[in-house]
This record gives structure tokens, sequence and C-alpha cells, in this order.
């Protein structure tokens, strides 16, 4: 992340938006527990970070790969011992964060979620979002915790600041075969809330768990005051969905009092490498501001591009590419693919029931936006 885009790709911060360990690990029994291993992958995670970038704060968040049973927030058995251990690595072990730690210790310890300053004007809010998850069961009282916590620190923050909220599962859906749904509806309406009551603190929200880039600003029909804010999601490392592996550039200009916001998306063209083997051209960088006409501060424009989307089938299937991190060749391609497809009848609701799933945060949104034969 860069603070103030100079043209010669400093780096100002590094943000890890979560999953930082292989699929599977993560348990769904609490009779295996596999957080030693666990433990060992994310710490080299974290010393690859430290050693690539020496002199760089790294922020991180928890996935629902990262706990010990997938998608359960700790037990109240285990959170000391959990929490503890990513309080060490995360920050007392991290050489250009250990001086934050006592100022982190608290939230941290309660429930893996924190806050740091990026700049005077600028901060950063780290959310444990698996405590909202429609799949967790676990530990449901620090969830209104940290609702609580995010709320107290937006109300209180000076009028000229403004923060950047990151988590690793959004507060929205997602759909592909089917709907899914992420937070359980009770969370979403209060932060729906939180952010409606301090919507000029927050520049944007930042998510991952699709393992897909994703440009959002979604609506809520059970909270109708809520003013929507863009909410980006970064690419995923993992390939594991057909999707090359790649991370998000951002550059926000403090001058400007943070309204201008480049995101550029940088992926690793894995299937192309698999057959030339030459890394000098199995990189590409993606502007989505400029291929889809948006502007990342402006929840207006991301709905816009969410009604073209729904409307444009060429547009859709170039996003769709764009998005899974294919170059250009590929994205026209889409753009011609999936016109075809949907005459052919095999896409016919495919691309209004995604694009519906973009553009609500409630299941009760989607349904009245989905397709309907």
């Amino acid at each position: 992340m860069q603070i103030n885009y100079n043209g010669m790709s400093q780096i100002d911060a590094i943000l890890v938006q979560g999953d930082h360990i292989v699929h599977g690990l993560s348990t769904a029994s609490t009779a295996t527990n596999n957080w030693p291993v666990q433990k060992a992958m994310m710490e080299r995670l974290v010393e690859l970070l430290k050693t690539k970038f020496p002199t760089k704060p790294i922020y991180l968040c928890i996935g629902n790969n990262d706990v010990l049973q997938h998608y359960q927030a700790a037990a109240d058995a285990d959170k000391a011992m959990y929490y503890g251990d990513l309080l060490d690595m995360w920050f007392t072990n991290v050489p250009t964060n250990a001086a934050l730690a006592s100022s982190v210790t608290s939230s941290m310890l309660s429930g893996g979620y924190y806050t740091v300053d990026l700049t005077t004007n600028l901060g950063l809010i780290v959310l444990n979002t698996i405590h909202f998850s429609v799949r967790n069961n676990a530990d449901l009282s620090t969830a209104t915790t940290q609702l609580s916590w995010l709320s107290d620190i937006l109300t209180n923050a000076p009028a000229n600041k403004k923060y950047l909220i990151s988590m690793h599962i959004p507060p929205s859906m997602f759909f592909f075969q089917s709907l899914e749904d992420f937070w359980r509806q009770t969370y979403k309406d209060i932060f729906s809330q939180i952010i409606t009551d301090n919507r000029d603190k927050i520049h944007m929200i930042l998510g991952a768990h699709i393992h897909q880039a994703d440009i959002r600003a979604p609506l809520s029909t059970t909270q109708p005051t809520l003013k929507p804010i863009p909410l980006i999601l970064t690419p995923s490392v993992s390939p594991i969905y057909y999707n090359n592996p790649g991370y998000s550039i951002m550059d926000f200009d403090q001058n400007n009092g943070y309204s201008t916001s480049l995101v550029n998306w940088r992926f690793f063209q894995l299937y192309e490498y698999t057959l030339t083997r030459t890394l000098s051209t199995s990189f590409i960088t993606t502007d989505p501001q400029a291929l889809f006409n948006v502007h990342f501060s402006d929840a207006a424009t991301i709905q816009t591009l969410q009604t073209r989307l729904s409307r444009d089938a060429q547009l859709f299937g170039v996003y769709l590419a764009a998005k899974m991190g294919y170059r250009w060749l590929f994205q026209q391609g889409g753009g011609l693919f999936y016109p075809l497809a949907k005459v052919a009848g095999k896409m016919e609701t495919f691309q209004q029931n995604y694009v519906c799933a973009m553009r609500y945060m409630d299941v009760a949104g989607y349904d009245g936006c989905k397709y309907v034969a």
C-alpha cells in the first residue's frame, strides 16, 4: 500500500487479508488440533514478509482457514493461547510493529482485532470477521463487543481523520452455482448502522475471501438508511479456484483528503508460466478504474458499474476475466464468449444473480433482484 503515489513503487505498509495457510488444516472437529502446524506456517509467512520488507509495517487479519476449527472463532478455553500467539507473531516479533504491541494488546487478546495509525489522518481498523460469519457458532458475545469497539473508535475519532476497515470475510454475499451469504444478518444490520453514523470517517472497506478481485458498494434493504461505501475485495495468492495469483496495489493521496485512491491488481499468469517458464512476461497489471470507468472512492460510480454489468453481457464477460487475473486477450475472449453462452441458454440466470449478490448486502435484497424465469 502506498500513501502517496510517486511512480517509484514505494511501499508504506503491507496488508495481508487473511487465510495465510493452506486450506484443510483448520479442522472441522474439536477432537483434532492442528494449531502447532498452522502456527508454524503462519510464522513462516511473517518471516518471509519481514525478510522481503524489513522496514515496512505488516498488518494481518484472521481468515476462516487461520482459526483452530474451520470458520469457528476461538473458544473461551483457547482464546488466551490463540490470540496471544497472534499478538506475538504479528506485533511483538515484527520489528516494525513491536512498538504498537502495547496499544493493540487489549483488543487482540479480546478477539483478534485492532487499530493502528497509517498517518496522522489515516487510520487502519482490522476486524476479525470470523465472529460475524453465518457458519460461526463460537464466542458470539465477542461479535457484539467487537462491533461496539468499532463504533467507539469511529465515534471518538477526530473530524479530520479517515479510516480503512480491513477484514477477511466481507459483509456481503457471493453467487456462483448458488448464493452464499457471509455474515449473520444481525451483525450486518449493526455494522450498517455504524457505517451510516460514521460515513464521513470511513474511506473504504477492504476484504478478501472469494479468491477474486471485486468492486462493490452494497445496499441494504433491512437498513435502508445505509450510505453505501466502497467495498474492495483483493485477489488471492492461492489459485485453487481457477484464478491467477494476485494482489492489490493501493495508492492514497493524503494531500487531497484521501479522496483520490488508485487500486491496481497485479497478477501472475500461472497457466501461461507453466508453458513458457518465463517470469519476465508472466506478470500483468490491471487498472480497473480505467477498464471499467469507475472511481474507487466514489460509491456512485461503483453502483453505476453494477448496473452496466447487469445489462451488458460483453462487459460482464470482460469483468469476470479481469477479476480472475487474466490478461487483455483473455478479457476480450470473455467479452465474446459470455454473450454467446448467454444466447445459447447456458448462462441465462448467472449474470443477473451474480450482480445481484454484488449489489446487495442482505438476502432480502438479493431475492428481490435475482433472475426470475
